[in-house]
């Protein structure tokens, strides 16, 4: 280990060395930076460079780069004028403060106010007056921006359709590929002269601001650091085959981690290569080499890029390392065809970039095009291919949490076997939908190079490979955000320190996570539209319209705002939660506060949270609280000409849904209904009997009338069973019979203990009753009847008789006559313990 520390230390000291002699005097010398000013416009230069705009969009003559010159000064006046009007208005903002405090002018015919006062207001409204016309001012900039920022976008999309449009010469024509073999020729030769020419006229030019000595060193000690990075990181956060079970975590860091030692060390190698050879000047720029040198470090730098990410993605040769769910076969399969397409492409980028200026000829540009469309539109649809992307369900998947993640399937599907379960196609609507795109551009991209259109077959299979780059991109960036989401659930801090609970988190990072999918969605919806020719400033006023919203009168209803709103009603709700948590559970039980004031408290805390909550949301929202108060004061009027009820019921059950004395599932008896909860209103509450009836019961009854809830707190309860002997029976042993009976039962608890009760000498026998509590009152009929079963049996058994009521009549005329008659029982208000035919089980 020592001996590794002082082999770095000297790596370092050499390279530290090497760059100090390469950047030595004699390198590039340093040009003083010139200060930027802010860029800002009065109103007369925005009347100024939107006229120069107009005047070219009213010209015959365009080009793409006066449309992109013209555009950046359109959108720079429009830029300016938003801010100008948003200071003008937060300005106006401020005198129309002062002057509602100042008041109105007195009428004529009342006494004057102070000089000073009308001077002051007069101030103020002068003040006013100019603000509102630069906000007019700027307005009408923004406005005639955009107009022209519209119009250019329309030059631009008519340029391109032309040139899409644009027929070359049939590729397949013998006289076409006649006419395109010497001009192939003419290339190579030329690009092969290149370094050639570049040497004969090194000495004839300016000297280089390095020399090739200095970028040689400063190459290697580049290199020599790549290699200390790189080997850092795949020691020490790389894929470890002797890891049987990592973690998603582990693989997504090994994945980051190798992607960069493999892709984005060697890409930075390139990198300084062409920062030193072509940005330096140590190559001369615009010539042939210089050229094919620059393209070559580019796009070798973004293939090595490209195939170092999905070789550490897709880890054909470690599935337990690997973070998609495909198969092993699958992930080898599409390594390869990756790593085939980031070549071919690469080399297509290199030779557009390589022959722009050579003046290719038309019979060339199509051959070329046909050869390369085919390639890569062929190796597009192979990606494509439904059993290319066959993976095994993550079954067996779970999170940190404990449930089902489907996050966490690839590592589920590398580790399982894959016999398990037959391989089966990702479902997803998404991913149909670009399995069926995809080969569909592919094929539309080969058929217009064979028919002659160049243009628009590589703008359709170039295009669609920069958009699979950002899909990919933004995969990957979904994984990491997704797992940041599940780390950030199961920290110390939510579960120990706030204590939130469970449930609650497990809630949390469901919603985080699906929230994650359109703002993903929506800047990958950006990123690729610039790539398909859609105009920026296009796709920014659209969004900016999108999020500006829309006006209902005089009310301004903005998705931005309504987003912004829920979020801080959000916050405001969880700390008030927060407050009540700590309420309840730190401070107020280490005061002297009964335990009832104690509530009120928290449930006042509770009720102020959600004021306050509302009060934010609502003032994110842009809504004037005063129009509130003249909208409930309208519905008030309305309340008390004869929505006394529908409010009272709607109260009441906000009411049950914030105290919850009764919540669903519980088992209630109002008045002559009892039954289970199924759902709670706004206006009623419905209870489902125990015969299957649903009854309605408004929630005004609910809270006025009295409510027995078996199971509001708790789902225990007590179990009563009366028992009638004959005189004479071992009063001791029926007690004891009885404990047995109830210690017996598996439902009944040991914490209360059952007792017996000798309740009454009756007239035809002894009574006792056996109390028992059992922890789910909802059997507590099957439980009642299991244990007079068990009751009738022992008592046969040990001979205690169960006595019928006894009736004697006399007769005067044959003397006494004593007969017994079996008469209905009397009903028993201790033991009638729910009115029904043994319902009260829910018949379970």
């Amino acid at each position: 280990m020592g001996e590794g520390v002082r082999v770095r230390r000297v790596v370092l000291v050499l390279l530290a060395i090497l760059g100090f002699w390469a950047l030595s005097p004699g390198g590039a010398a340093a040009q003083p930076a010139e200060p930027t000013q802010p860029f800002r416009f009065t109103a007369e230069q925005w009347s100024r460079s939107l006229d120069e705009v107009q005047r070219y969009v009213q010209s015959r003559v365009h080009s793409r780069e006066r449309s992109r010159e013209f555009r950046e000064l359109a959108e720079q006046v429009r830029l300016d004028a938003l801010v100008a009007k948003a200071s003008a208005e937060s300005e106006g903002d401020q005198l129309r403060r002062l002057l509602a405090a100042l008041g109105p002018a007195p009428p004529p015919n009342e006494t004057a106010e102070p000089a000073a006062v009308t001077q002051q207001r007069d101030q103020y409204e002068t003040q006013l007056a100019i603000l509102r016309s630069r906000a007019a001012l700027a307005e009408l900039a923004v406005a005639r921006a955009e107009a022209l920022l519209t119009a250019i976008a329309a030059f631009e999309r008519t340029e391109l359709w032309n040139a899409l449009t644009e027929r070359l010469p049939f590729p397949l024509d013998p006289r076409t590929l006649g006419d395109a073999l010497p001009e192939l020729l003419a290339v190579t030769v030329s690009l092969a002269a290149s370094p050639r020419d570049w040497l004969q006229n090194l000495g004839e030019g300016e000297a280089p601001t390095l020399t090739l000595a200095r970028v040689l060193v400063i190459v290697v000690a580049v290199v020599l650091l790549a290699w200390a990075i790189r080997r850092f990181l795949l020691r020490r956060l790389g894929r470890q085959p002797e890891i049987g079970d990592p973690s998603y975590l582990r693989v997504l860091t090994a994945a980051l981690a190798e992607g960069v030692a493999y892709g984005l060390v060697p890409a930075l190698v390139c990198l300084t290569l062409w920062f030193l050879l072509i940005v330096q000047g140590t190559m001369t720029a615009g010539t042939l080499f210089a050229e094919a040198v620059e393209a070559a470090l580019l796009f070798a730098m973004s293939a090595v890029l490209v195939i170092g990410v999905q070789g550490a993605v897709l880890s054909p040769e470690l599935p337990s390392w690997r973070l998609t769910n495909l198969t092993a076969g699958n992930a080898t399969r599409l390594s390869r065809i990756l790593v085939c397409l980031v070549v071919v492409f690469a080399a297509d980028l290199f030779m557009r970039r390589v022959t722009e200026d050579f003046g290719v000829g038309p019979a060339l540009d199509a051959v070329y095009t046909l050869v390369t469309s085919l390639v890569l539109g062929t190796t597009l649809m192979m990606l494509s291919r439904a059993s290319l992307w066959e993976r095994v369900p993550a079954a067996e998947a779970r999170d940190a949490f404990g449930d089902r993640d489907e996050d966490a399937g690839p590592l589920a599907v590398a580790l399982a076997p894959e016999a398990a379960e037959r391989p089966r196609p990702p479902s997803g609507g998404a991913f149909a939908l670009l399995r069926r795109l995809v080969p569909l551009i592919a094929v539309l991209g080969m058929a217009a190079a064979v028919a002659g259109y160049s243009a628009l077959a590589s703008f359709l299979l170039i295009n669609l490979i920069f958009s699979g780059l950002v899909i990919g991109f933004v995969y990957l960036l979904r994984g990491l955000l997704r797992e940041l989401v599940g780390m950030m659930m199961r920290s110390r801090l939510l579960r120990e320190r706030l204590g939130v609970d469970h449930r609650l988190r497990r809630r949390v990072k469901f919603w985080l996570r699906t929230a994650l999918d359109p703002v993903l969605f929506l800047g990958g919806l950006i990123l690729i539209a610039p790539i398909w020719s859609v105009p920026i400033d296009d796709l920014r006023l659209w969004l900016l319209g999108i999020l500006d919203g829309f006006s209902i009168g005089q009310v301004q209803i903005s998705p931005a705002d309504i987003a912004v709103a829920l979020i801080a009603f959000v916050l405001v709700l969880a700390a008030s939660r927060l407050i009540q948590r700590q309420l309840s559970e730190r401070i107020l039980p280490e005061t002297s506060l009964d335990e009832g004031l104690q509530n009120s408290v928290v449930t006042g805390a509770g009720y102020i949270g959600l004021v306050v909550a509302f009060a934010v949301g609502v003032g994110f929202m842009g809504i004037d609280l005063t129009s509130v108060a003249l909208i409930a004061g309208a519905l008030s009027v309305g309340i008390g000409l004869g929505l006394q009820d529908a409010v009272n019921n709607f109260v009441s059950g906000v009411i049950l849904l914030i105290e919850r004395p009764i919540k669903v599932g519980d088992w209630v008896v109002v008045g002559p209904e009892q039954g289970f909860v199924k759902k709670i209103n706004i206006r009623a509450t419905e209870i489902e009997t125990f015969e299957m009836a649903s009854v309605i019961i408004p929630n005004s009854t609910m809270l006025s009338n009295a409510v027995v809830n078996w199971t509001l707190k708790d789902r225990k309860g007590r179990v009563d069973v009366a028992v009638r002997v004959a005189f004479g029976t071992d009063t001791a042993r029926v007690h004891d019979l009885l404990l047995q009976v109830a210690h017996a039962h598996p439902m009944v608890l040991r914490v209360p203990a059952p007792f017996v009760l000798f309740q009454d000498f009756a007239d035809s026998g002894l009574i006792f009753e056996l109390r028992c509590y059992t922890g789910d009152v909802v059997f507590k009929l099957s439980i009642a009847s299991d244990l007079r079963f068990e009751i009738d049996r022992l008592f046969r058994a040990e001979g205690i008789e169960v006595p019928f009521p006894h009736l004697v009549v006399r007769s005067q005329q044959d003397g006494p006559m004593e007969m017994a008659a079996l008469v209905a029982r009397p009903p028993n208000p201790r033991a009638q313990e729910i009115d029904g035919d043994g319902g009260g089980d829910g018949g379970r």
